[in-house]
């Protein structure tokens, strides 16, 4: 039961690896936005 729930765990990070970067730019994008010059 145990290994099934690491690999439960480990595929949700595998597969959230690949948004990191794009979360990280959008956030980036938006607080950039907001605060002015």
């Amino acid at each position: 039961m145990g290994i099934l729930c690491a690999g439960i765990v480990g595929a949700l990070v595998w597969l959230s690896l690949p948004a990191g970067p794009g979360l990280f730019d959008v956030v980036t994008h938006l607080l950039d936005s907001t605060i002015p010059g």
